[in-house]
């Protein structure tokens, strides 16, 4: 299962923080891998996809989120290994 898929199972806080070891272990091994490799391009990453995900829930046919959920900050740091 990839980072996306296990970002889509986060439904608990518990979830969430295997998710987030989960991305710490991945960036240990693969992060270099990651189109946002360090902490600051992460960072940007998070925000860029943040201020535009509408799109992305609008492109899969789900509403947009109007509060915030753990697998929804489980989402926005999946992106942030990706998103420029």
């Amino acid at each position: 299962m990839g980072i996306a898929e296990l970002a889509d199972a986060v439904e608990t806080r518990e979830d969430f923080a295997r998710f987030l070891h989960y991305l710490a272990e991945k960036s240990r091994s693969h992060g270099g891998k990651w189109e946002n490799s360090d902490l600051a391009s992460f960072l940007e990453g998070a925000s860029g996809w943040t201020q535009d995900m509408d799109g992305f829930f609008l492109n899969i046919g789900q509403p947009v989120p109007k509060e915030p959920s753990w697998g929804l900050f489980a989402k926005i740091l999946a992106a942030a290994c990706y998103y420029e």
